[in-house]
């Protein structure tokens, strides 16, 4: 499993979608830690992930995002990676942080979590720190929209860009 860690939107479930579009063609399958939490937690997460999927046939075998994951406790994060690890699915765990580059969220977690997923760690930092590349991200959403919708805008305007590299982004 890759670790996403940054604050609430600040574009980690991007960052999981663009690492994925990279191996594959089927779609990232998001689901939210909270939303299962929510639910009766006498079913595994494993069985929940189950549910979504059947609810987006779309295809197998896809990686998964596992949004808020720093809600789940230790024992089910270790069920996770072992499940990915024997079916083959990458995971990618998101974690929302105040301060990230100042707190891992793995490090007050035990140390067989931190042996397991502390290597592979990454800070997102907020966007308004990552202005160099709007171009690219606007780019990309433009792009995915023409595929998914059918849309004729194909680029992006000057003007639309010049907006969105000056945007003062909230911290969070």
């Amino acid at each position: 499993p890759i670790v996403l860690v940054g604050r609430y939107r600040s574009g980690k479930a991007f960052a999981a979608r663009c690492a994925n579009a990279l191996e594959s063609d089927a779609p990232l399958l998001s689901v939210s830690a909270t939303e299962w939490l929510k639910r009766d937690t006498s079913a595994s997460f494993t069985d929940f992930l189950s549910e979504c999927e059947a609810k987006q046939p779309e295809q197998s075998k896809r990686s998964i995002l596992v949004r808020s994951a720093g809600e789940l406790g230790d024992e089910t994060l270790l069920d996770l990676t072992t499940w990915s690890k024997a079916n083959g699915r990458r995971l990618f765990f998101s974690f929302n942080v105040t301060a990230p580059e100042e707190v891992s969220p793995l490090e007050a977690r035990g140390s067989q979590i931190e042996a397991e997923l502390g290597r592979r760690e990454l800070i997102i930092p907020r966007l308004g720190r990552r202005t160099h590349i709007i171009e690219d991200v606007a780019t990309y959403f433009v792009k995915e929209a023409e595929k998914r919708h059918a849309s004729s805008v194909s680029s992006i305007s000057e003007e639309a860009l010049s907006r969105l590299k000056n945007h003062d982004f909230p911290a969070g």
